[in-house]
């Protein structure tokens, strides 16, 4: 059995749970050390003012004995640092592992829509997060709507066993429930407690209202893989897909607010010559459906479901009609994409200032050779 908090106070709610995870975060970060752990933060910004450490580095310091050492810098470091400093905008480049481990690697490689965004927001995120795959703790966002996935995958599922009537809303958010508990462990426990009461607050009026309009003839989580576009294989797992003949509408569920994904809806733009990621995510299921040789369907568009409420009570759906001009414009993506993954063109990242890999090259990530010249030094 679970208890819940009675209410869902919004953002004094979302300020907690995204507090809690970071907590859970920095946690997963200082128990990756074997041996030794350092803790760093700046005393002064670029303005040369005062900085306090974060809340949970604090919060160490008041429970443990341990003391703030601060170490001194030499001023050739401090020249080096100033350079990096002023030329953030640069766009930084790793050296890339071996290259026969990455050939191997990128033996049977298929191109998915989510490799294809992450490589054209930056190729350093496809190196680290899709090819060489650094190891990420799991994030309760994903896990809240992998639970939500999961629900109503089982509500289409089990529509044969109810003669074709969907499950009543409490069998739903059994489901629901089911899965957040099977995975509590990508929550802290206020966090979890938040986001199943979160979930029980929105979810019975979005299942509600869609169950009359719902098209039932429809499969869901279906993988399609094998196909191949122009030489360059690729794959995807799509939420539903439903049928009207042989003509489909692919639907895909999303757990993120709207007002976040309006600008991954759009189409290329001159500030935007790619496009958004959930606009080219339609454009790839129409390829990859439309050039799978075991069925002949055709997809006429695309759904994305917005299960978080605009207001209580209203739910967002967005369809993309996809045309001959955005499928070319796509396929021209995949090819220019995956001519680059072969020839290991992703060592230098995108640049842009909120780029986490970047930052995380820029500021943190030892080369293979500096590594080894400081324990030449060492010895």
């Amino acid at each position: 059995s679970f208890s819940y908090p009675d209410t869902l106070t919004g953002a004094g709610d979302d300020d907690i749970s995204q507090r809690e995870e970071a907590r859970r975060l920095f946690y997963v970060a200082i128990t990756r050390a074997k041996q030794c752990l350092n803790i760093s933060y700046a005393r002064k910004d670029k303005k040369d003012k005062d900085q306090e450490s974060s809340q949970f580095v604090g919060e160490i310091l008041a429970e443990t004995h341990l003391q703030v050492t601060y170490p001194q810098v030499s001023s050739d470091d401090m020249v080096e640092f100033l350079a990096t400093q002023f030329s953030e905008a640069d766009k930084p480049k790793v050296e890339l592992l071996d290259k026969n481990y990455i050939d191997m690697l990128l033996q049977n490689y298929t191109l998915s829509v989510t490799h294809l965004n992450n490589f054209l927001d930056c190729p350093l995120k496809f190196y680290f997060q899709c090819l060489i795959r650094v190891p990420q703790g799991k994030s309760p966002a994903a896990t809240f709507g992998q639970a939500v996935h999961w629900a109503l995958n089982r509500a289409f599922r089990k529509l044969k066993e109810n003669n074709d009537r969907f499950m009543p809303t409490e069998d739903f958010m059994r489901e629901f429930r089911w899965y957040m508990f099977r995975n509590r462990d990508s929550f802290t426990k206020s966090d979890f407690k938040l986001r199943v009461d979160y979930g029980e607050k929105i979810l019975p009026a979005y299942y509600e209202q869609n169950i009359p309009v719902w098209n039932k003839i429809a499969v869901t989580e279906r993988t399609i893989r094998n196909i191949e576009i122009e030489g360059v294989p690729i794959k995807g797992n799509l939420d539903k897909i439903e049928f009207d003949g042989k003509q489909v509408t692919v639907v895909d569920y999303k757990t993120g607010k709207l007002k976040n994904a309006k600008a991954k809806l759009l189409p290329p733009t001159n500030d935007n010559p790619n496009g958004g990621d959930y606009w080219r995510q339609a454009v790839f299921y129409k390829i990859l459906v439309d050039n799978d040789r075991t069925n002949d369907w055709q997809v006429i568009n695309t759904l994305f479901e917005f299960v978080e409420p605009i207001k209580e009570g209203e739910y967002h759906k967005e369809k993309i009609t996809i045309s001959p001009a955005d499928v070319a414009t796509v396929t021209e993506q995949i090819t220019g994409v995956y001519q680059k993954i072969l020839a290991h063109d992703f060592n230098t990242g995108c640049g842009k200032k909120e780029c986490d890999w970047c930052h995380f090259v820029k500021s943190n990530f030892r080369q293979i050779g500096d590594v080894m010249q400081l324990e030449e030094e060492d010895i």
